[in-house]
């Protein structure tokens, strides 16, 4: 056991916490704003086909064109992407 004790390097903590919670703030209300700023683009902007509002049968004043194939997949990738920043802030401020 004595030779085991020798082999393994001391560990010292390393970790302070900061000084402030600036920037710590500061990152999380930008991941919630990015978020919901995401949401609401996915939400009321981006228009799928084939739902109703979208097609060249609805009334003139009601037809709104489908949205692009690009925007309908960047959005629903950036939102998985805020979204697992969301998971991580979280989990990372309740300290688990």
């Amino acid at each position: 056991m004595a030779a085991l004790s020798l082999l393994l390097p001391v560990m010292h903590p390393t970790h302070r916490p900061p000084r402030n919670d600036t920037k710590g703030i500061a990152i999380a209300l930008s991941i919630i704003a990015a978020w919901a700023l995401l949401f609401f683009h996915a939400c009321w902007r981006v228009r799928l086909p084939g739902l109703p509002g979208t097609s060249a049968a609805a009334g003139a004043q009601q037809q709104q064109q489908s949205s692009h194939w690009l925007d309908v997949l960047l959005t629903f990738m950036a939102l998985e992407f805020i979204n697992t920043g969301l998971f991580i802030t979280t989990r990372e401020c309740r300290g688990t």
